[in-house]
């Protein structure tokens, strides 16, 4: 077809333009098992590149597919995500046993993914962060931001660092604010919450009941309350931000008949 596309890949099946490369074959193949395209951005201000990540064949490269991607795919499962400061190790996505395959640090701004690559020349970190879903048919793009040589360190403003050695090194940044006091609800011997953090991150609630801890869970949740005697009991939840910050307890008094 005389025109300027190469081919585009829909649900199961795939159309080729003219005389295709391996790269346009495998890309379009991604598309089919639901990658999004694998974007890149050289810098804050920069323009978004649609297919720009030099390191997946969703982006621009025949190379390995990124560790995201593979795990859409179920080819590897072992991520581990980072809940506080300290260090790390890491190991590699492209080889079987190596874990864990990326690690993982959730943001307010959204997910990064770090994996290690060393297959082409000296090692690596590379530094993704994952969008919002935009399509229906595809899960959610990648935007790779950066390569970290060893020795060497990556910054997300004020929000974290990382250190890249013979393992990886991790710290929030200024974050001294706790979370916000949960919305807590009790309804039907169910206790149930919603906690926010606007810096690292709620990490844990802890649901207490006359002062015993009967839970521990993430930002939002639902417990069943044990059973109680009868009589006023004292409910509460109070979050951990993933910087060490405790916030304010939620207290809410039940009456049991």
């Amino acid at each position: 077809i005389p025109c300027d596309w190469d081919g585009v890949g829909i649900r199961r099946q795939i159309v080729l333009n003219e005389s295709r490369s391996v790269l346009d074959i495998v890309h379009e193949l991604g598309h089919t098992y639901g990658l999004s395209h694998a974007r890149a951005q050289a810098c804050r201000d920069c323009p978004v590149q649609e297919q720009g990540d030099s390191f997946s064949p969703m982006g621009r490269s025949l190379t390995d597919f990124s560790a995201f991607e593979k795990v859409a795919l179920g080819w590897i499962s072992d991520v581990a995500r980072i809940p506080s400061a300290g260090s790390y190790a890491i190991g590699r996505p492209d080889v079987p046993g190596a874990t864990p395959h990326a690690l993982v640090v959730p943001t307010r701004t959204g997910e990064y993914w770090f994996e290690q690559r060393v297959d082409r020349g000296r090692p690596e970190l590379l530094v993704r962060r994952i969008l919002p879903d935009v399509s229906a048919e595809l899960g959610p793009p990648t935007l790779f931001v950066g390569a970290v040589a060893r020795g060497g360190a990556f910054r997300v403003g004020g929000d974290f660092s990382l250190r890249y050695g013979e393992t990886v090194r991790f710290d929030w940044l200024d974050d001294r604010m706790p979370p916000f006091a949960p919305r807590v609800a009790v309804r039907a011997n169910r206790i149930s919450w919603a906690a926010r953090d606007e810096n690292s991150g709620v990490a844990s609630c802890a649901i207490s009941l006359d002062g015993r801890t009967i839970a521990r869970a993430g930002a939002t949740g639902v417990v069943a309350l044990p059973s109680v005697k009868a009589g006023t009991h004292r409910v509460s939840v109070a979050c951990v931000d993933r910087a060490g910050n405790k916030g304010r307890a939620s207290v809410k008094r039940i009456r049991v008949r």
